[in-house]
């Protein structure tokens, strides 16, 4: 029931090689005729973490939705993934597949928004 990564921001920065921000938006997640809703905790160009009581399987094919913030005009990102670490009934690392070249794009400028945020103290 471990989970893959550590918890040290640099350590996750490094072994995953994308930076991440904080994201904190509802994640829906499908598995065949399995769902389950979750909240985002940290998202990256690579992946996403989501945070949910009902968790899948390391490896398993997953189907990712979730709103990418500003509103009103958030992007609903939709796109397949893989279950790359989970911790049983409290979250689980999904990396990004066959991620469109749009929703990488606005991802990435997301996170590099939060970051330069974060790091101004704001």
């Amino acid at each position: 029931m471990g989970v893959a990564f550590p918890h040290d921001d640099h350590f996750q920065n490094e072994r995953r090689g994308k930076r991440r921000a904080d994201l904190m938006v509802q994640v829906e997640c499908r598995l065949g005729n399995a769902y389950c809703i979750g909240r985002c905790e940290t998202i990256s160009e690579s992946g996403i973490q989501v945070r949910s009581r009902q968790t899948f399987a390391r490896q398993d094919p997953v189907i990712i939705r979730f709103c990418l913030p500003p509103r009103p005009t958030a992007i609903v990102i939709e796109t397949s993934g893989v279950v790359v670490w989970a911790e049983v009934g409290v979250s689980m690392g999904i990396k990004f597949v066959d991620l469109k070249e749009r929703y990488r794009e606005t991802i990435a400028q997301f996170v590099e928004q939060a970051i330069g945020t974060r790091e101004r103290g704001h």
